[in-house]
């Protein structure tokens, strides 16, 4: 590498941009021709909130994710959800019609008090055995992202390949930025092609199915209308409500809305989502 630099002048500096220019090229080209997607149509799919939330955020929102869960549990009379001022306790009822995710968590929190539990409970939990806790949480929303790859909405992506391009691409730009100091100024055309190269395969990595990243421009439509104003909210039905809750929808929407709901309470809704905040996410918990 010494030696090659000791000799670079820039006629040398160009010709070599040139190649970096022809090669980096064909790589964008193959990576942009497998980006070109067919026009698909989506069949109904019915979602949990879990699932909703997964598809659009990962697990970035687990905390509204876990509050609409409850919800929509309460909504399907799987439990009775009780929200007082400052905490919630739930009954167990069954766990019939549901999908494997949400039956384990009511199998986990059974496994804390068999017949109900409250907010309490959970966080003693929490506090007790945290690292069994956090697993525990963390096996429900793995299998939240499994049921989405069964529902051919997610899929496991072999991140080895966009990776080592990824390496590729910034080997790339250091090789321009030295070419570009040795005057080889058409090493300057390379730069943005390789951020152009790792941004392309970065999404590679996250990147979902056909149908996955319809359904998900979907709902965030569905979110950008709500909070716009454009949907009619006499039409929303309390599941719409719970998936917006998921999709964490503006709170002063979510509250406007659920004033029109006779079975959501707003300030019970409130109350779900700070208790689980203060259980899940807030630090003190821990």
């Amino acid at each position: 590498m010494n030696n090659l630099i000791e000799h670079l002048n820039p006629i040398n500096a160009n010709i070599i941009s040139i190649m970096l220019i022809i090669s980096i090229s064909i790589l964008l080209n193959k990576s942009f021709k497998n980006n070109i997607k067919k026009e698909i149509e989506i069949p109904k799919i019915d979602l949990t909130p879990a699932q909703v939330s997964s598809l659009v955020f990962g697990n970035m929102k687990f905390v509204k994710s876990l509050t609409a869960t409850l919800l929509y549990l309460s909504e399907m009379k799987n439990i009775n959800l009780n929200i007082s001022t400052k905490d919630f306790s739930i009954d167990f009822l069954t766990d019939k019609n549901l999908e494997e995710p949400e039956k384990y968590l009511l199998t986990f929190f059974k496994s804390i008090n068999s017949k109900n539990i409250t907010s309490k409970d959970i966080l003693r939990e929490r506090k007790s055995a945290p690292d069994d806790f956090n697993k525990s949480m963390q096996k429900y929303f793995d299998l939240v992202e499994k049921s989405l790859y069964a529902k051919n909405l997610k899929k496991k992506n072999n991140i080895k390949i966009p990776m080592l391009i990824i390496l590729i691409a910034l080997m790339y730009l250091i090789v321009a930025l030295i070419l570009t100091y040795y005057k080889g100024f058409l090493a300057l055309i390379v730069i943005p092609l390789s951020l152009i190269l790792s941004f392309n395969q970065t999404k590679k990595i996250f990147e979902k199915t056909p149908q996955g990243e319809k359904l998900q421009v979907e709902y965030l439509k569905f979110v950008e209308d709500f909070e716009n104003k454009k949907s009619d909210k006499s039409s929303l039905t309390t599941k719409d409500i719970i998936n917006l809750i998921a999709l964490d929808a503006k709170s002063e929407h979510i509250e406007s809305i659920l004033k029109l709901n006779p079975l959501i309470d707003s300030s019970k809704c409130n109350t779900l989502f700070e208790t689980n905040n203060f259980i899940f996410a807030d630090k003190k918990s821990r």
